[in-house]
């Protein structure tokens, strides 16, 4: 452990003390839980970004929209201009731009328009906003395993399989959010990407009887940034790449890369949540221009904030794309198949 996170331990332990104590209160009741009329699928997670909840989320979604369900996103939108009850979008049209309303949401809005997107710090205000006014069916709520005001249906938290959560400090001297204890508030946990070890499911079994279901992110075709082309994994198979991304897990930006046979010559990487300057894309550019014969490539969760910058399509010959890839469940798809299934069920 760096000596910097180990100075920090001391904020680690009461940092833990206040979300078990918080955790306590909701428990008994002393903060309660409000009920919207209509389902709350939560997703969450124990550890700050990198478990590959986007893509479950954007899983969930697809599946309840061919379930003919109307649907809304309900989300804080991390890192976004505005505040407060913000639309994003109505179920029908996009309401306001990325900046005010923070990256996944309007990648979200952007991929399901039939979808309705709306970001809140206040959770419940947002789902009551969407039953009453949208007239939505089922609410995701998403990063929603921390927020207990609003009670959910079916709470699930998603694990990176590459790590060792309960070796992970708490924050601010680690990347856990919560003691090991409160995934027993679990009703589903999700293993995504690969696994450091065959014992994780055995691991969390110690701290949750929930099941588990395995998860992994598949690239499913390559679209570019500048026009309306896209080229299939095929196409793509054994070209060359410069590629670069600002999110939580770059290891699984660079996996999903390999596994559609792209070669990568450089890669680069930006913190979670990078706000792009036109400085950082000059610098990009520069790297790239080294070789111009290869191609530029990025994720959907950076494509969408490199789009509100100044592009120049000539500089990359339009050879500037992105990688957009969907959830696969590789194990327990039945399950959690019924698991949503039953929400319903229960509800009516």
């Amino acid at each position: 452990m760096e000596i910097v996170s180990i100075a920090l331990l001391p904020l680690s332990k009461l940092y833990g003390a206040i979300v078990w104590l918080r955790n306590r209160c909701y428990d008994m009741q002393l903060f309660h839980s409000r009920k919207v009329d209509v389902p709350v699928i939560s997703v969450g997670n124990m550890t700050a970004g990198g478990t590959g909840k986007t893509p479950f989320v954007e899983y969930l979604v697809r599946y309840l929209l061919a379930r003919k369900k109307r649907v809304a996103v309900i989300s804080r939108g991390y890192k976004r201009k505005s505040r407060g009850l913000v639309v994003v979008s109505d179920g029908g049209s996009m309401l306001v731009n990325r900046s005010d309303a923070g990256d996944e949401p309007f990648q979200i809005a952007e991929k399901f328009p039939e979808a309705v997107v709306i970001v809140d710090e206040r959770r419940l205000r947002a789902a009551r906003e969407s039953v009453e006014k949208y007239g939505v069916e089922v609410i995701v709520l998403d990063d929603g395993f921390q927020h207990r005001s609003l009670e959910r249906d079916l709470d699930v938290v998603m694990v990176n399989g590459a790590e060792s959560l309960q070796d992970l400090p708490m924050l601010p001297a680690g990347l856990r959010r919560e003691p090991m204890q409160e995934l027993g508030r679990a009703d589903l946990v999700v293993i995504s990407g690969p696994r450091s070890r065959d014992d994780v499911p055995a691991q969390l079994k110690k701290y949750t009887s929930a099941p588990v279901v395995s998860a992994a992110a598949r690239p499913i075709l390559f679209r570019s940034l500048l026009e309306k082309s896209r080229r299939t994994l095929e196409e793509m198979r054994g070209s060359s790449c410069m590629a670069f991304c600002g999110i939580g897990n770059p290891e699984s930006f660079r996996r999903a890369l390999e596994s559609a046979g792209v070669r990568i010559n450089q890669f680069v990487t930006f913190r979670d949540h990078h706000g792009y300057t036109a400085k950082d894309l000059e610098g990009i550019m520069k790297l790239y221009e080294g070789n111009p014969q290869q191609y530029l490539v990025t994720t959907e969760k950076d494509a969408v904030k490199l789009r509100s910058l100044s592009l120049d399509a000539a500089r990359c010959g339009g050879k500037f794309c992105f990688l957009e890839i969907e959830m696969e469940i590789v194990e327990g798809r039945a399950l959690l198949h019924e698991s949503i299934d039953a929400v319903f069920r229960r509800a009516s």
